[in-house]
């Protein structure tokens, strides 16, 4: 990452807060002032699954958020030096404008709050962090949030990040502001299979759907920076979601088990809203047997933030009782 040699200032004031609450002012008369760097960034996301987003794309654009503070910050938030600014994903540097220095003060801080994608709906805020999950499966966004807490000019990780203060603990007295990316949504996979003991048997999915699973909400952010998980979201909006339709080509249904969707979720009590999989399938028996079958299988578990939950469907076709075989992985996991 290069650092700017030149600042673009807006003709503009911005206030320094203590606790953010007003102290004094300065403006930016648009000179470049010697000594003085830009913020420049760098972004990382843990995670080494393919599905999941593991590296940011050129046009990719986060929504930074910064609360500048004359000492320690004080839990409360207050976005008085960049707010919701668009921060691009070029082919080799992140940009946004106007580019911002670093307070030459180390007493100044700047503690940090970046979502992606960018929400640019107007109850977007830096604790509040609006999203919907796509309707379309295959056109989903693995949403993601990150913290800083109390960086300045000669600590650039600051006392904490993304609550944690042991990742903080590294003093980075110079280069980019390195925004080290969380998972806010539950990764939810859907496999289906043929039980073991069929031999002879051929079974096609037919149709598969989620259903009644909330697609809309907030996620709050706690203000005081300090945890693990980010916050917690609410949501109210049951939606179904189609996983595979019968204007589909017909699945065959191996002994393997087979991926039919990934999808990235908002964390809820999935059996506070009975969600369920709805699946439909032929089959046919060596002998000749063909059945067509519908089943509603109502799913176990909370989603929870940063939580891989993997469905498999085992299809038993002569008992025509689906068993479902849920597992849960941490997604920071390898």
């Amino acid at each position: 990452m290069k650092s700017l040699k030149q600042l673009l200032w807006a003709g503009a004031a911005i206030a320094v807060l203590a606790s953010c609450s007003a102290e004094e002012e300065y403006a930016l008369d648009g000179a470049i002032r010697p000594g003085e760097e830009a913020i420049t960034i760098s972004s990382y996301i843990p995670g080494k699954r393919a599905t999941d987003k593991t590296a940011f794309a050129e046009g990719d654009v986060i929504g930074l958020y910064a609360c500048q503070t004359a000492g320690t910050y004080a839990n409360s938030f207050t976005a008085n030096f960049m707010d919701n600014v668009a921060v691009t994903k070029g082919a080799d540097d992140w940009t946004y404008s106007p580019m911002m220095a670093w307070p030459s003060d180390e007493n100044k801080h700047l503690s940090f709050i970046a979502f992606y994608p960018r929400s640019t709906e107007s109850t977007a805020s830096a604790v509040r962090y609006p999203f919907t999950v796509n309707s379309d499966v295959d056109q989903q966004v693995d949403a993601l949030w990150c913290t800083i807490r109390d960086a300045h000019i000669n600590d650039r990780n600051g006392t904490a990040i993304n609550g944690n203060p042991d990742a903080a603990a590294f003093e980075a007295a110079s280069g980019p502001l390195s925004l080290q990316f969380k998972h806010m949504l539950s990764k939810v996979i859907v496999q289906v299979k043929l039980a073991d003991g069929y031999s002879g048997t051929t079974a096609k999915l037919k149709s598969l759907s989620l259903n009644n699973a909330n697609s809309s909400g907030f996620f709050a952010l706690n203000s005081t920076l300090s945890s693990a998980s980010g916050g917690s979201w609410t949501s109210n909006t049951p939606t179904n979601f189609t996983l595979h339709t019968d204007t589909d080509e017909p699945k065959d249904i191996i002994t393997t088990a087979e991926t039919v969707a990934t999808m990235f979720m908002i964390p809820q009590d999935i059996t506070a809203y009975h969600t369920s999989l709805n699946v439909a399938y032929s089959y046919s028996l060596p002998d000749g047997t063909e059945k067509e079958v519908t089943e509603e299988i109502y799913l176990p578990n909370t989603w929870e933030i940063n939580k891989a939950y993997n469905y498999v469907i085992n299809i038993e076709p002569d008992i025509e009782m689906i068993n479902i075989s849920p597992s849960i992985v941490d997604w920071d996991s390898p």
